[in-house]
């Protein structure tokens, strides 16, 4: 029968009456151990919580928001429009896909009440590009067109267009844009 294992002075090991050898680690070598265990375990589930917004008791009131898009008076075929709150809202952005004209800005809950600075961005193939240069496979870039965002920059980057959403349900918001 093969003696005791060596564990650096952890454990100690005792004969029964039967001849059974049984070890035992001391109580005091365990326990740091499992409340560390438990302590990790319990900081993952309150920082996992955290990260959701379970943690706040509701967060910022939130309004969806839907309407049109439109670009010399045609539907904006693809692009993107998103909601930045301005000086003295202080929430997260919000935006959302236009496709075919449409948007709607639902995404955990919606827009959160207040005033924002909109910005539309649209972008197309650019002129005269042709395909981008032959680049290694798996390169970022590979076989990509390369695109222009071609709204003016009233709408976007130097953006003029703002809103103000107060409290409610459901709020339709139409931006007609022109040169």
């Amino acid at each position: 029968m093969a003696g005791p294992r060596p564990t650096g002075g952890l454990s100690r090991s005792s004969r029964s009456e039967n001849g059974t050898v049984s070890f035992v680690t001391p109580l005091s070598n365990r326990l740091p151990r499992r409340r560390a265990g438990r302590a990790a375990r319990w900081l993952a589930c309150v920082l996992a919580l955290a990260a959701t917004g379970a943690c706040r008791p509701g967060g910022p009131q939130r309004v969806v928001v839907s309407g049109t898009v439109t670009y010399r008076g045609e539907p904006l075929r693809e692009g993107k429009i998103r909601f930045f709150p301005t000086k003295g809202t202080d929430t997260p952005m919000a935006g959302a896909h236009i496709v075919d004209g449409q948007y709607r800005v639902d995404q955990r809950g919606g827009v959160p009440v207040g005033t924002h600075k909109v910005m539309i961005e649209a972008y197309r193939p650019l002129r005269g590009a042709g395909p981008a240069p032959e680049l290694p496979p798996g390169d970022i870039g590979a076989g990509l067109v390369p695109q222009e965002q071609y709204l003016p920059e009233k709408y976007n980057v130097n953006t003029e267009l703002e809103v103000t959403l107060e409290p409610g349900t459901r709020r339709t918001i139409d931006f007609e844009l022109t040169d």
